[in-house]
């Protein structure tokens, strides 16, 4: 029998992946399409960002946006032109307003898979299936886990043992836009000069919406990065510090009534649906909250319309939808994401309460790069192969008060 060695030679190199035409096309349609499938599961978050084309970055024009809000504008009282009352024949004074900057700064993610070339085949093969499988959750996991960590820090906190001593609404008396002075603090807060840590909502005022982080206080003033404007006597704030909370402090249908109460007295927006919506742990937060019988009643009639992803419920005005990766941290460090650690974190949220920007046309990719079919020095016998992603974004809050983040500890199950 004759011996074609250009067939063999064609054989040898589909059998080690380098195919090439039409069919290499569609194989590495079909390769992303299963890690596109297996990536948009764990992007619970993501699909409540706010996203608008004019909000990406443009390509060669750096790597950071920012976005400019405004306090929201006086409202008229009778102390001060009566429910704005025109004089006749009077033009009144303009409004003063002011402007609030937040910046995104885009930051690479990325992870990548080295499979051997006896992998690689030009038909579809379950090993490198499972890889690309195991690759999509990984970046979808990754990215739902950012912006949860950005949330954390952002949105109002509320602790699931509603305990005065570490939370509750302060007065602005006096100070700068790094050392605001309250007329006073939460009991621990104030007491705990160096050790306590949480996070300040301002809820009216110039800086209405802009979210910071402290750590360490005196007993009645935090020290934080800069707000965009010197608040003004009796601008109000919601301070909170997650220290101390432990087994029992879990979620219960009134803390979501209260969380819901807050965000109404915000005005925060509902979404085109006409609810606010909250990610919520699976597990023992999922429990707890839909194990109580008040929940078990309201279900009935409020059944879940299968809108969005991984929706499970509706309680109060708002839709709960399921997450696998909940965002964890030690009692008293709310921003740093920790494992093992028992506090979980549930955000319910009004839309626009954040964003995450991208870079424009480039936010996402799946890299394919089978065998070389000739050797490099770094792969001299093609017998390896790669698969990989990359993401290029950045979640920020864009309004801390319309979005509250509820800190409990699960029941064990």
């Amino acid at each position: 029998m004759a011996w074609d060695v250009g067939a063999a030679a064609a054989n040898l190199a589909r059998a080690g992946g380098v195919s090439s035409g039409a069919a290499a096309a569609d194989i590495k349609t079909l390769y992303k399409a299963i890690y596109l499938k297996n990536r948009q599961p764990e992007l619970v978050y993501q699909q409540f960002a706010q996203k608008q084309a004019d909000t990406d970055i443009p390509l060669s024009k750096g790597d950071n946006i920012e976005y400019t809000r405004y306090a929201p504008l006086d409202d008229y009282n009778p102390d001060s032109r009566a429910y704005a009352l025109l004089a006749e024949g009077t033009t009144p004074s303009p409004e003063t307003y002011y402007a609030q900057t937040v910046t995104a700064v885009l930051d690479e993610y990325g992870s990548f898979v080295q499979p051997s070339s006896r992998s690689w085949l030009t038909a579809f093969d379950p090993k490198l299936g499972g890889l690309i499988r195991l690759l999509g959750v990984q970046s979808g996991k990754t990215l739902n886990l950012k912006i949860q960590n950005v949330l954390a820090q952002g949105f109002m906190p509320m602790r699931g043992d509603s305990d005065t001593n570490y939370q509750g609404t302060i007065v602005f008396a006096s100070g700068t836009t790094t050392v605001p002075v309250f007329d006073s603090l939460p009991a621990t807060i104030a007491s705990d000069t160096t050790s306590s840590s949480g996070v300040v909502v301002f809820l009216d005022g110039k800086n209405q919406g802009i979210t910071r982080t402290y750590v360490g206080a005196s007993s009645t003033s935090i020290t934080i990065t800069a707000l965009p404007h010197t608040p003004t006597a009796d601008d109000t704030a919601w301070i909170c510090d997650t220290t101390g909370l432990t087994t029992g402090d879990k979620v219960t249908p009134e803390l979501i009534k209260k969380a819901v109460a807050k965000l109404e007295e915000q005005e925060a927006p509902m979404f085109p649906d006409g609810y606010y919506h909250a990610i919520i742990p699976a597990g023992g937060m999922k429990y707890d909250f839909m194990n109580d019988t008040e929940y078990i009643n309201l279900k009935h009639y409020a059944a879940p319309k299968d809108l969005y992803r991984n929706l499970v419920g509706e309680f109060n005005g708002v839709r709960f939808h399921k997450d696998s990766h909940p965002y964890r941290h030690t009692a008293g460090t709310i921003g740093t994401y920790v494992a093992s650690a028992a506090p979980r974190m549930l955000s319910i949220f009004g839309t626009d309460a954040f964003g995450n920007v991208k870079l424009a046309g480039k936010d996402q990719k799946f890299y394919i790069n089978p065998p070389p079919e000739e050797g490099t020095t770094t792969n001299p016998l093609g017998m390896f192969g790669t698969l990989g992603w990359k993401n290029m974004y950045a979640p920020l809050v864009l309004n801390g008060s319309w979005g509250v983040n509820l800190f409990c500890v699960p029941t064990v199950v």
